[in-house]
């Protein structure tokens, strides 16, 4: 197996171009991570992180909805599970 050197180029990271080396004395070298075979150098990762818990907390809050709310709101109607008809809640047909 071969050993890299302490300093060896792994490439760059895929959001800010910069260079990520296998030097683990720099901080953002240490912290990067490799995913789906694309370096992310750890600068970029520190900043992910409030957009990230921002993603989770809206993704978590759309899967506490229950179906019926959901299409409520995206679609303004849902199909009641009793008559398996479409109810729609607001909308008023216009007049012919």
């Amino acid at each position: 197996m071969r050993i890299l050197q302490q300093t060896t180029n792994l490439g760059k990271c895929i959001i800010c171009t910069q260079q990520v080396s296998n030097d683990n004395e720099i901080w953002f070298n240490e912290a990067s991570v490799t995913y789906k075979e694309k370096i992310i150098c750890g600068i970029c990762l520190v900043n992910l992180n409030g957009a990230s818990k921002e993603a989770m907390v809206n993704f978590d809050s759309k899967e506490d909805m229950d179906s019926k709310e959901r299409m409520m709101a995206q679609w303004g109607v849902y199909v009641d599970p009793d008559t398996g008809k479409i109810v729609s809640k607001g909308i008023r047909k216009a007049k012919a």
